[in-house]
């Protein structure tokens, strides 16, 4: 853990960071969050509650007015920060999510009442923790961008729970569902599905896990992923090569059959594609060894990897 470290034209805070402790809010063996070298294990099955107590570092007379937890990493399965609280000198938060075997930076920023700024950063490590695998829904998103294919805007009854695409919003359009990739967001904050919500496709319907309130703001986001893209044409007297290659640990991908001839070369990734060349390189090429260097995007175990490439 990185301790609080002064913003540059913000007095400087403390040397020492806040205690903070860690508490298991799912069936798994309590061992799984821990506190050990300044990361926080965090099971990806469970909701994970962490306390951050300030009250020993605030000087005399000082409060804290407002805090703020974000995950520094942008990805596509995210480790997800909810239930922020702050009662007196005493915050909590809640994690979920992410990919196992993947460390995740927290940045907390603390805004005190004497105009001081304090920060810290946490990381995370999500481990699964030999719970029973999740059978739930899949992925809710695979490693790649997605599109928005429709925003649906509801005002809520009170106790209501369930919202039917099919009903018009309060701009009079409908959404259709075709898998569980959607964004769902109650009074501008988004919540986390399987803990917030659950969906379902052959319903059309969202339903909430906490009621609702009357006039309680619900959008929900439709996404999808857009196709990949159609294979170069390979050079003259070359033969495209397609190969399946297993994930057995994060980030590390077997080596191909054959060394690839040209430039001609891809890695689709739960079907979306990923390139040696570019401002957004996700690998690199020696002979037929491939090396994962995108600090965006994971691999996980597991993972559907085909290789598409050219050899003569």
């Amino acid at each position: 853990m990185t301790f609080p470290y002064p913003i540059p034209g913000v007095t400087a805070p403390p040397p020492m960071g806040p205690y903070y402790q860690v508490g298991n809010l799912a069936s798994g063996p309590d061992g799984c969050c821990d506190c050990a070298n300044g990361q926080l294990t965090v099971d990806v099955s469970a909701k994970t509650l962490i306390t951050f107590d300030y009250t020993q570092q605030l000087p005399t007379g000082v409060t804290i007015e407002t805090i703020a937890y974000d995950v520094a990493q942008m990805a596509v399965e995210m480790l997800v920060v909810t239930d922020i609280t702050l009662v007196g000198s005493i915050s909590t938060f809640q994690v979920s999510g992410g990919v196992v075997g993947t460390s995740y930076v927290i940045t907390a920023t603390t805004k005190l009442s004497s105009g001081e700024i304090w920060i810290d950063r946490i990381v995370v490590t999500v481990q699964s923790c030999n719970l029973a695998p999740y059978t739930g829904p899949g992925l809710l998103y695979g490693p790649a961008p997605v599109i928005i294919s429709s925003t649906l805007y509801y005002k809520a009854i009170a106790n209501q729970i369930v919202f039917d695409l099919g009903i018009p919003d309060q701009f009079g359009r409908v959404g259709l569902l075709s898998g569980n990739n959607v964004n769902v967001y109650s009074t501008g904050d988004r919540i986390v599905p399987i803990y917030d919500y659950l969906v379902s496709v052959a319903n059309n319907q969202i339903t909430l896990l906490t009621p609702t309130v009357v006039g309680q703001e619900i959008v929900i986001d439709i996404l999808s992923v857009p196709p990949p893209p159609s294979p170069p044409a390979p050079p003259l007297g070359a033969a495209i090569k397609m190969e399946y290659l297993p994930i057995a640990t994060i980030n590390v991908i077997p080596p191909l059959s054959y060394a690839p001839d040209g430039n001609v070369m891809m890695l689709f990734v739960s079907g979306t594609a990923f390139f040696p060349i570019g401002p957004d390189i996700a690998f690199t090429i020696s002979d037929n060894t491939l090396t994962w260097v995108s600090t965006i995007y994971s691999v996980p175990p597991g993972a559907a990897v085909i290789a598409v490439y050219t050899h003569v």
